[in-house]
């Protein structure tokens, strides 16, 4: 049975990111909720996404595949987000300052 349950985990930088199960139980077996920044924060600065995706599978035992999936799915679409905002702000201080 799949199942749909995600978790929300909250960053050091103070995101707040859900996760499938299975990507948060690589998260929290291998204590790596620090990382999860590095890893959004690399992606928005321009970083790879093949290699966050095979960083993350390295080693990885193979029950652990799909979560490591899912981890790089999150980290991703977070990353997306933040530079969707900042575009969006960016476009709103132009448009401000095209009306002064």
């Amino acid at each position: 049975m799949i199942s749909n349950r995600t978790f929300s985990i909250s960053t050091p930088a103070g995101r707040t990111i859900r996760f499938t199960a299975d990507a948060a139980a690589n998260i929290h077996e291998l204590g790596l909720t620090a990382q999860i920044d590095d890893d959004v924060d690399a992606l928005v600065a321009g970083g790879s996404l093949a290699a966050l995706i095979a960083h993350c599978q390295d080693g990885a035992d193979a029950d652990r595949l799909d979560g490591w999936a899912d981890y790089c799915k999150a980290i991703l679409h977070t990353a997306d987000n933040e530079l969707l905002a900042a575009r969006v702000n960016e476009i709103v201080r132009e448009a401000i300052a095209s009306k002064e």
